[in-house]
């Protein structure tokens, strides 16, 4: 079976810190709730 080829990560990607990760997660996070919280609105509308 041929190995699958993988992406070669650039300096950059490497480099990324814990602690940017942590916060780059926390962010993310706040955003999905923002975006559910919209969702949940919307769907209260729809639902009248």
């Amino acid at each position: 079976m041929a190995k699958p080829k993988v992406k070669a990560q650039s300096k950059e990607e490497r480099d990324i810190l814990p602690s940017d990760l942590n916060s780059f997660q926390e962010k993310t996070k706040e955003n999905i709730r923002k975006i559910i919280e919209e969702n949940n609105e919307l769907f209260k509308k729809l639902a009248k």
